[in-house]
Order: C-alpha cells, then structure tokens, then sequence
C-alpha cells in the first residue's frame, strides 16, 4: 500500500487479505486462509494482519461486521475493496502476460 491511504499496487500481504476477506472473517481465521489456500508457502502474522487491517478499514476497503463480537471482530471487503482486488488482478495478470513472453523468446532465443 502506498504512503497514506491512497492505494496503488497492492502489497501480497495486502492482497491475500483483501481475497480472504471476501467472505466474512476474523483475525485467526484469515491467517487460516491465507496459509491454506497458498499451501502454507504465505503466512501472515498477527502484527502484519492487525496493521493492514487497520489501513484496509482506514481507506474503505473493508468494513467491521456490526454484529461481530468485540473481542472477536470480524470483516468484510467493501464493494470499494472488491473493485480494487480486481483492479489489483488485471495488473498482475499483465505482468504475468509480460513475464511468459519475455520467458518464451529468451527460450526461443537459447534454442
């Protein structure tokens, strides 16, 4: 995330959050879902996850359930946040696109 609240491009931490909040969650149970869904090879820590979060509600991205517990918060992606996740995987999958070209003619060029 970019320097105050306005956001760019989405840091991984920031990313994997944003996708595992797309459904309900609190803290443990994000953390949960990001090391499951990435086969345990991403993990984010309690004061990684609580810091982001923090500046996901600040810039509107996500929102606390009004029913969640105090001590139990759970959140939710805004449709602000569901516009920037897209936004966030057009501009990966053009990097990606970038990089298997790049990829394919270095290969075609080492033949």
């Amino acid at each position: 995330m970019a320097k105050g609240n306005s956001l760019e491009e989405l840091t991984d931490p920031v990313f994997y959050i944003l996708v595992a909040l797309v459904e309900p969650r609190h803290g443990y149970a994000i953390m949960q879902y990001v090391e499951e869904e990435t086969d345990g090879t991403f993990k984010i820590g309690p004061a990684t996850l609580y810091t982001i979060i923090k500046k996901l509600l600040d810039a509107g991205l996500i929102e606390a359930e009004p029913e969640s517990e105090p001590r139990r918060k759970t959140y939710v992606t805004t449709a602000a946040g569901i516009s920037k996740l897209g936004e966030e995987v057009e501009r990966r999958s053009r990097m990606l696109d970038l990089a298997t070209i790049v990829l394919q003619t270095k290969g075609r060029k080492g033949q």
